[in-house]
């Protein structure tokens, strides 16, 4: 998930400058090599959150981009207190292929096909 569109104070250290705003540039990842109670014994990655991470690590121009990696078993407080009362206001991109378009957009990076 990432918060955008939202005005943020240019020494914010979870906010990048784009276009014409800032935008608060932490998607939520999962980490990896987590353990599904559903299936005991084995360990497991999120598909959709290591294709990020790789497009994250192809483009210098992404390196920027501050990763905020969540356990998997839900609730996820951190994901909880992005979407809080107080960031009501904000669009919120959700989604490998979302995601991919909206940093192609918004840093210039190829996109997705």
């Amino acid at each position: 998930m990432y918060n955008t569109g939202a005005p943020a104070p240019p020494h914010s250290p979870s906010c990048s400058r784009t276009k014409r705003h800032y935008v608060r540039s932490c998607p939520f990842l999962l980490q990896p090599g987590f353990d599904d109670e559903k299936q005991p014994g084995k360990k497991f990655f999120c598909p959709s959150s290591t294709l990020i991470e790789g497009v994250l690590a192809v483009y210098p121009q992404l390196k920027k981009i501050t990763v905020e990696r969540v356990p998997f078993p839900r609730p996820r407080q951190a994901v909880i207190a992005a979407a809080a009362k107080a960031n009501q206001g904000r669009s919120r991109v959700s989604g490998k292929e979302p995601l991919a378009a909206y940093l192609a957009e918004t840093y210039g990076i190829d996109g997705a096909h």
